[in-house]
């Protein structure tokens, strides 16, 4: 269990080294971004990013603001755009067809070779767009998203989504992204279009797009920086918390990506050890010190998920290991197949 724990510890600390916010001032910078917001009945959900999308200051440079409509049935549109005071165009699709059908509308209608994806629910940084054109051209820059909520299951979803931006950006390659916030050329999407074959599947127009990019060796980038960093809350209730993490798993068997695995069977022994270790410390004192070293571990991502809240930080590293063992084990029982959406048309 020393083994086990030690390595959870040395790995957080070496992949949180490797994060970075650190860019080449000297590389070509992109001189024009198409942000493109695709949408179903986000009424309720979508007014942090219109206002935050208000507050920004392009400098100067040419921004096209794109939502795609998955034919809503609530008034999203009409809130948009009574609330928006920035120039933006709505497109409607013909009939509901999912996530990577409104996307691929989109990308194909915009002016702009760089497409930066946002999620309707999130806000972003008063300086986002700004900082946005200091990056440097790429094929795709990953950027961060920062999960959060007041309710207990939000702080624990929270720490478990910390671990996944740690592995997205400090991993030696990219295995994670996340579509509620990336950035990728346009030329390069339609140029790997063709060899996607996800397109049967309701999620992953982020992490399958990625993994077409690797395989055709297209340069990627990550950037972990404060400016760049959107806001998007955890799940309201156990229900979405669970249907959203169970997708989340189900492109793993798509993916074929042998890491993804091996993390999953790590994350799977550690929460066999922890178990393990609070029954045998009633026979050797000695496990208090293991259970210890991962408490410290936990706790340190529970700080800058609960937004340095010393006291609810604690309460939820306490409730985290008790509670993710066995919510772990429902994650990965059998559930039913995703709706299938029909694959996005090239033109």
């Amino acid at each position: 269990m020393v083994i086990l724990f030690g390595l959870q510890f040395a790995a957080s600390l070496v992949l949180s080294a490797r994060m970075t916010n650190k860019t080449d001032r000297a590389a070509k910078k992109m001189e024009g971004v198409s942000i493109i917001i695709p949408f179903h009945n986000e009424f309720s959900r979508i007014m942090p990013l219109l206002e935050s999308l208000n507050r920004q200051q392009p400098g100067g440079k040419p921004v096209e603001l794109i939502f795609a409509d998955d034919c809503s049935t609530d008034a999203t549109a009409e809130r948009i755009r009574s609330t928006l005071k920035i120039p933006f165009s709505i497109i409607q699709l013909d009939h509901k067809s999912g996530k990577k059908q409104a996307l691929h509308q989109a990308i194909l209608k915009a002016r702009h070779d760089f497409i930066l994806t946002l999620d309707a629910d999130v806000e972003l940084p008063d300086n986002y767009i700004h900082s946005l054109f200091q990056l440097p051209e790429s094929d795709m820059t990953i950027l961060p998203v920062k999960m959060g909520g007041k309710k207990l299951h939000q702080h624990l979803a929270a720490v478990e989504f910390d671990w996944l931006q740690i592995l997205t950006f400090g991993a030696a390659k990219p295995v994670l992204c996340n579509g509620a916030n990336l950035l990728f050329r346009k030329s390069a999407y339609l140029n790997v279009f063709a060899s996607r074959s996800d397109f049967d599947l309701a999620s992953g127009d982020d992490v399958f797009l990625l993994s077409a990019f690797l395989k055709l060796n297209r340069k990627i980038n990550r950037i972990h920086d404060d400016e760049l960093t959107v806001k998007t809350p955890a799940p309201q209730n156990a229900k979405e918390l669970f249907q959203q993490r169970r997708r989340w798993i189900g492109k793993l068997s798509r993916m074929g990506d042998a890491g993804s695995y091996v993390m999953l069977l790590f994350l799977v022994a550690l929460q066999a050890g922890f178990i393990f270790s609070v029954c045998a410390v009633f026979f050797n004192p000695l496990y208090l010190f293991v259970i210890a070293l991962k408490l410290i571990t936990e706790f340190m991502l529970a700080a800058n998920a609960a937004h340095a809240d010393i006291r609810t930080a604690f309460a939820t590293t306490l409730v985290h290991q008790f509670w993710y063992p066995f919510y772990l084990i429902l994650l990965l029982l059998p559930a039913g197949k995703e709706e299938r959406w029909g694959a996005p048309q090239s033109r």
